[in-house]
């Protein structure tokens, strides 16, 4: 890690353990990968799960298969909660996951019933995109009740992948990227 790696990393492990957050607004650049890696890497140390969110895919990639490695992790999974994707493991090999709907639904049930990721899985990896689209099953609205629904201020139904979200964040740390995109 550079100097302002480390002196960001500080600073959100600092923040963390005292119950608080941190934004890091560097410039493109100066490598807010590496210090999302560190945080991810501190938290696995200390028994947390990360949770990963972002608004573009392909750093699904950049963080498994280039910047939690180059911190020295060698074993690296994360639960991704694309259906169907490709991205990068620590071991520079490609990972492909295509999942069916039922086989998608249950990795995410037993996370939301548990607590707990799958044995060997070290992380969650989602997007802005895949919470967005995030609803139970069977879920419909017509444009009438979801008038209603935001007029009384009432949240949305939660999807699957929120559940597990929901269920691992008490022992975890959410970590989001490009947040200012996320609704």
């Amino acid at each position: 890690l550079s100097g302002p790696q480390i002196d960001s990393t500080a600073l959100a492990i600092r923040d963390i353990e005292r119950g608080s957050a941190l934004i890091n607004s560097d410039q493109t650049g100066v490598g807010k990968g590496r210090t999302v890696a560190a945080i991810m890497r501190y938290a696995t140390r200390r028994g947390l799960v990360p949770i990963f969110i972002t608004a573009k895919l392909e750093l699904y990639s950049d963080m498994a298969g280039r910047d939690v490695p180059a911190l020295g992790v060698k074993e690296f999974e994360p639960v991704v909660s694309n259906k169907t994707i490709e991205w990068k493991g620590p071991d520079g090999q490609m990972r492909k996951q295509s999942l069916s709907k039922d086989e998608h639904a249950e990795i995410f049930r037993q996370i939301a019933e548990t607590g707990k990721l799958p044995e060997g899985k070290h992380a969650l990896f989602t997007s802005i995109d895949q919470l967005n689209a995030d609803f139970p099953p069977n879920f419909s609205e017509d444009a009438k009740e979801k008038a209603k629904r935001k007029k009384n201020k009432d949240p949305r139904p939660l999807g699957p992948v929120m559940k597990a979200i929901q269920a691992l964040a008490p022992n975890g740390i959410i970590i989001m990227d490009e947040s200012h995109l996320g609704r």
